[in-house]
């Protein structure tokens, strides 16, 4: 017994450095923002189609005539089927008064509300016009948002910002202590951030239904641009410096 513990013993003295502790590792954690303005590529605006007439059948009848000319001139204009959405349709019977005779009459409204998505903002006063012209009763918007590729290039193009602000701010800090930036420990990106402000430069009313015989200026439709926004938590790997 008394070898075996004098044999471990000899062992651990001949190894003074088998347990010595690594020297901590130096690391500088460092928030950084950034930002990128883009201009929204899809625009989108809702429109209703109302006509009266004595019979229901009659109000339908033209409320329909007038819904099929509206999709017929914006396939024209290259907008697809798809991006064409109804989102209502009623008929209302109602009975009005004349107003000489004093008689009731009977009076049917059809009403076909639809909405479009238009995929190029360039289009969008084109497809306003092309839907008052076709006769519409009422336009409502627009309004401009991204598509899914915009999108990430704004949220990837914030990101890369901001990582680019954190280590500059990273470069500097460490400067100043003597240190110098030699890897990244982490990452956190921030993903509730993408998109926070919107700064459009110009926006559409009603458009209205062009008369016969007279030359119609053109909607203008000015998307602006909008910002997005992103943050980020770097945490980098320090040495001294020299």
């Amino acid at each position: 017994m008394r070898r075996l513990v004098l044999t471990i013993a000899f062992a651990l003295l001949a190894a003074p450095g088998a347990f010595a502790q690594e020297p901590a590792e130096r690391t500088l954690g460092v928030q950084g923002r950034g930002e990128l303005e883009l201009a929204p590529d899809v625009g989108t605006f809702d429109a209703v189609v109302r006509r009266t007439s004595p019979t229901s059948r009659g109000a339908r009848d033209a409320a329909n005539r007038r819904l099929n000319a509206i999709v017929g001139r914006l396939r024209a204009l290259g907008v697809p089927r798809e991006d064409i959405t109804t989102t209502s349709i009623s008929l209302f019977r109602d009975r009005i008064r004349a107003r000489r005779t004093r008689a009731l009459r009977v009076r049917y409204t059809a009403t076909g509300a639809f909405a479009v998505r238009v995929q190029d903002t360039a289009r969008v006063g084109r497809a306003l016009d092309a839907v008052a012209g076709a006769g519409a009763t009422s336009i409502d918007g627009p309004e401009f948002s991204f598509s899914q590729a915009k999108r990430t290039e704004g949220r990837l193009g914030a990101e890369k910002a901001a990582l680019a602000d954190a280590r500059r701010r990273a470069d500097e800090a460490a400067a100043s202590q003597g240190h110098r930036v030699v890897g990244v420990r982490s990452i956190e990106l921030d993903p509730g951030s993408d998109r926070v402000q919107s700064t459009p430069e110009a926006s559409t009313g009603q458009a209205e239904a062009v008369r016969p015989g007279r030359q119609a200026a053109p909607t203008p439709v000015l998307p602006g641009r909008e910002t997005f926004s992103s943050a980020v938590r770097v945490v980098y790997l320090l040495q001294p410096a020299g």
